[in-house]
């Protein structure tokens, strides 16, 4: 009778194990998830900008460039952060990518229901004037 209780009390314990376990797997496969989706919308965001700030670089004139080739002088070998910034094109995107209901609620407890992706490219502009 005895030996009949103990197995009767392992096999509750073995449920209740199960039942932790299995929510750990639903956790670790829904962050797996929600990483994946906020992770490809990244880099879609940042393609987006590379193309954006790319094409700007392209299109920019000559005159852009003057900030670090001024009129009839030859290229300066060492430019200053602030001198080189200012003459830098720039591009820059935010977007909220909302969690799945099982992080929201099970992880977050309803206080987070998105993340915020964000990411900034800049380039000088592409077209330079010789120095004479």
């Amino acid at each position: 009778m005895e030996q009949l209780r103990d197995n009767r009390l392992s096999s509750g314990q073995a449920m209740v194990e199960f039942t932790i376990d299995l929510f750990a797997i639903v956790l670790i496969i829904a962050g797996i998830c929600d990483f994946i989706a906020i992770a490809s919308r990244h880099s879609e965001i940042f393609a987006t900008l590379r193309g954006k700030a790319g094409a700007a670089a392209i299109d920019a004139s000559a005159n852009d460039a003057g900030a670090i080739i001024p009129d009839g002088a030859t290229p300066s070998p060492v430019l200053t952060e602030s001198r080189l910034a200012s003459s830098l094109l720039g591009e820059e995107s935010k977007e909220e990518v909302p969690l799945s209901d099982t992080l929201r609620k099970w992880l977050y407890q309803d206080r987070i229901d998105s993340i915020t992706v964000h990411d900034e490219v800049w380039l000088p502009p592409l077209e330079v004037r010789s120095g004479e």
